[in-house]
Order: C-alpha cells, then sequence, then structure tokens
C-alpha cells in the first residue's frame, strides 16, 4: 500500500481519502482491497491506495482503488466543494481544499 504523507496544515491526507465516496455495491474483492473500487483492476501494493476501513453495505470494508482513480475522484470531490461550500475560502487558504489537492497529486506519482 502506498504511504500517505504527514500534513503540517489543513486536513491530513489520511481523512481526506476516507472521506472520499466509494460505491455500495462492492464486490467481496474489492471490499477486500484486491480490485480497485472504481474501475475494477486488480491491485499489488505499489498500484494501490488505500481508502482507509469503513462501513459499506453495513459490513466493515478495507477499500482500496488505483492512483489515477483516487486522483479522479478527489477532483470530482474538489469541484464539488469549491462549488457547493460557499464560505470556502478558496484554494489557497482553505483546509478541505488544500487536502484534495494532495490527494490529486498522491494519484498522479
Amino acid at each position: 500500500m502506498a504511504s500517505t504523507p504527514a500534513v503540517s496544515s489543513g486536513v491530513a491526507t489520511v481523512d481526506v481519502l476516507a472521506a472520499l465516496p466509494v460505491p455500495a455495491d462492492l464486490s467481496d474483492a474489492q471490499r477486500d482491497g484486491h480490485i480497485c473500487v472504481w474501475g475494477g483492476e486488480s491491485l499489488t501494493p505499489a498500484t494501490a491506495i488505500d481508502l482507509g476501513p469503513r462501513r459499506v453495505d453495513g459490513e466493515m470494508a478495507s477499500p482500496r482503488a488505483c492512483k489515477a482513480d483516487v486522483s479522479r475522484a478527489a477532483q470530482e470531490a474538489l469541484y464539488a466543494h469549491v462549488k457547493d461550500i460557499e464560505r470556502c475560502t478558496g484554494t489557497e487558504t482553505c483546509g478541505t481544499c488544500r487536502g484534495l489537492y494532495r490527494v490529486i497529486r498522491l494519484g498522479q506519482r
């Protein structure tokens, strides 16, 4: 699994990853982190990003995703955040925006 870097300001990367929405209808392999929750491709420790443990359909899951899909999901979350949060202070000063930018870059490495 890819490690998540420490954070000195804004929302911690691990918290941003845990907040990304995953589909509710995951296969057992997706719940267990063997297959990307969005794209469905097989994952290895080198290609996977851990999204953090969470409940999916009332059961605990350990979803993971490929780097490209994590970056895409974070971009979508960033666009939704900036558009829907009227008090977002913008990408320079908003902790959520900074956290999402870090996750976007994490997926591009």
